[in-house]
């Protein structure tokens, strides 16, 4: 499952707040999730850059548990450019050309939207996908949330985006 938000805010901020929800800072591992993390991306906002889970640890691309990348990548041309310890997917719209939706390195405090990976667990049901879906909801605190399902691929039946969006009033 992915939880995704416009929210902008520190690589330490994101990493804490998909901890807090008991998961990590997404990082696609294939072309598929790369493409399923950029649609949700887009969906959210495709103007913002978004963090990835992937720091540099003593010189090697690494998730937050020290697991080296494996042998996808999707970096943008020239990129990583610098010795930078983060990474992030460049925004989605018209402005940035051929680095648009592929990965950057950057500096941890810039401020980025970002995207939760978060394990299903065994025993939560989430409905099949026929087609890419949004509907909204009221939390209890009184936000409002946008789910949002991705079909078109094998992820697609594992798949549920929850994207909380900072503006109540607009699905209201």
């Amino acid at each position: 499952m992915y939880s995704a938000t416009e929210d902008l805010t520190l690589y330490s901020g994101a990493y804490e707040q998909c901890r807090r929800q008991g998961g990590m800072v997404a990082i696609p591992r294939d072309e598929e999730e790369q493409q399923n993390l950029v649609f949700l991306k887009n969906c959210v906002n495709n103007g913002h850059p978004f963090w990835l889970g992937i720091k540099k640890i003593a010189g090697v691309w690494s998730d937050d548990s020290g697991t080296a990348l494996g042998n996808f990548t999707s970096w943008a041309p020239g990129e990583p450019d610098e010795d930078k310890p983060c990474s992030y997917i460049v925004k989605g719209d018209h402005e940035v050309g051929e680095r648009r939706d592929n990965w950057a390195d950057t500096y941890c405090h810039s401020g980025f939207s970002y995207i939760c990976e978060i394990e299903v667990q065994p025993d939560h049901t989430v409905p099949p996908c026929s087609a890419a879906a949004t509907a909204s909801q009221r939390a209890d605190d009184g936000s409002v949330a946008r789910v949002a399902t991705i079909a078109g691929s094998a992820l697609a039946s594992i798949v549920l985006a929850h994207v909380v969006l900072a503006y109540p009033n607009m699905f209201g």
